[in-house]
This record gives C-alpha cells, sequence and structure tokens, in this order.
C-alpha cells in the first residue's frame, strides 16, 4: 500500500512531510555509513508503515504543532485572521477591510463588525465577533477545487506550523547525525581517507545543511510570513465571484476539507 492511499494530501504534505524531514539526517547518514543495515531497514518498510509508524509520525506532528500554534498566537497579539479584520491594524486598508466587513455581516447570520469604538471599549469581545465571522468562512471555503489558493496557503502554513512544533526534535537529530558523521568521517580519513566515501561525506554535508535550516530558517518568522499569506487568501474569498453561499456543505464535501487554524 502506497503512503498516498493511507493520507488525503493535506495530511501528507502538511503533517507527514514535516515529520519525515525531521529523520531525513538520522535515514541518509544510515544509508551513507551502514548501507547494509539500511538495506535491512528499507525491507522492513512496509511493514513499519503497516504497523501504524507513517500514521503516528503524521499525528506527532499534528499534535507539536497544534501545542505550538497556541504559543504563536500569543506571541503575535492573536490570529492572523482576526488581526487583519481589526480596525486598528494596517495589513488591510480601510476599503478593504470595510468589504470584507459587510461580506461577512451579509453572509453570517447574527453577524456584524464591531465598531472602532467597541473595539477600543472591549478588544476581547471584538476578537470572538471576528473569530466568529472566520469560522463561517472557513466553514464555506474548503472545496478544494472552488478556492484552490485557500487550500494552497492552509497546506503551506500546516507544514511550516507543524515544522516548528518539531525543531526540537530536529535540531536534536540533526545534531547527533552531524556529529556521527562527523566521527566517521574523521575516522576513515586516519585511515588514508580509504574508508571515507563521496556518499558518507554528502551525509555529512546533509546533517551540515539541515542544522544550519533548523536554526536559521524554520524560525516563528518563516511561520508568520505563511500564516498572513494564509490569513490573506482567505479572507480575499469574500471578493471572489465564487463567494462562499450561505447553504451548508455536502457530507462528502466535509469529507475532503481540512481544518484551517489561522
Amino acid at each position: 500500500m502506497a503512503i498516498g492511499d493511507l493520507f488525503d494530501t493535506y495530511s501528507l504534505r502538511a503533517r507527514l512531510q514535516p515529520a519525515l524531514l525531521t529523520l531525513f539526517p538520522a535515514i541518509l547518514a544510515l544509508a551513507a555509513w551502514y548501507p547494509a543495515l539500511y538495506q535491512t531497514a528499507a525491507a522492513l518498510g512496509g511493514l513499519v508503515a503497516a504497523c501504524g509508524v507513517t500514521l503516528f509520525l503524521a499525528h506527532l506532528a499534528r499534535k507539536l504543532g497544534r501545542a505550538v500554534e497556541k504559543r504563536l498566537f500569543a506571541a503575535w497579539g492573536g490570529k492572523p485572521t482576526t488581526i487583519w479584520l481589526r480596525h486598528r491594524d494596517s495589513n488591510l486598508d480601510p476599503h478593504t477591510k470595510a468589504r470584507y466587513h459587510a461580506f461577512l455581516a451579509g453572509k453570517v447570520p447574527s453577524w456584524r463588525a464591531p465598531t472602532e469604538s467597541e473595539e477600543t471599549a472591549d478588544a476581547a469581545a471584538a476578537d470572538l465577533r471576528y473569530e466568529a465571522g472566520v469560522k463561517w468562512l472557513l466553514e464555506h471555503t474548503r472545496d478544494q477545487k472552488a478556492f484552490p489558493l485557500v487550500f494552497k496557503e492552509n497546506v503551506s502554513y500546516g507544514f511550516r506550523r507543524n515544522a516548528y512544533g518539531l525543531r526540537p526534535i530536529g535540531f536534536a537529530i540533526t545534531v547527533l547525525c552531524t556529529l556521527a558523521s562527523g566521527y566517521l568521517a574523521y575516522k576513515g580519513w586516519g585511515a588514508d581517507g580509504a574508508n571515507v566515501s563521496g556518499v558518507g561525506l554528502g551525509a555529512l554535508a546533509v546533517s551540515v545543511i539541515a542544522l544550519a535550516a533548523w536554526t536559521f530558517v524554520v524560525t516563528l518568522g518563516w511561520v508568520r510570513d505563511a500564516a498572513d499569506a494564509y490569513a490573506r487568501a482567505l479572507l480575499s474569498a469574500c471578493d471572489r465571484p465564487s463567494a462562499p453561499k450561505t447553504q451548508p456543505r455536502s457530507r462528502s464535501a466535509k469529507k475532503k476539507s481540512e481544518e484551517g487554524a489561522a
């Protein structure tokens, strides 16, 4: 059974891929330095998948990603979609923001945007109202064919969020792989380089690059960039000719959807 048969598109790209990337330096190092052991492990790959290890990795990525998301929202001052709808925020110009407010007021039952004075007087209550409008928008933009950009940015945000949640694990694994590959390469060079293959040095180089990536790429700013892109795509659905309708989705459509969080 192929991995694609076990996971939908979102789970494969946003959950499983970050988990597998976390393990990639270790897998590569094993293949480079101990090819016989790697071949044995590869032969057992189907059994590993059948036992649910890949599913476990995907769920672990999701759990850690959702846990770190709470800290991210606290650091940012709220969910990006909520932030962008606030009167006091400048990510959207006032005219576009007013248009989005009007759209949601016309679509979401019993919903209206807080006024500037209401937002100033009780920011928490205003945010709850914004979040209610966004939840409605989320539920009505899950059709991947009708709103492909929303889905694409949701996957991108989910991938980065989950990768950030896995960052401590990925960093630790990469450090160990770098030290192990460095030691084996040093030991091989001590024997006139006879035991050092290009693949082994390649594994060491990949570990160093991965270590730099976990340190300098997988950061709060990297995740925030994807979260803002997702917020922009989701809110811009209010301007689409095929703008969300008020009728509920079919059950089949719900099965194909994946929740967005930003």
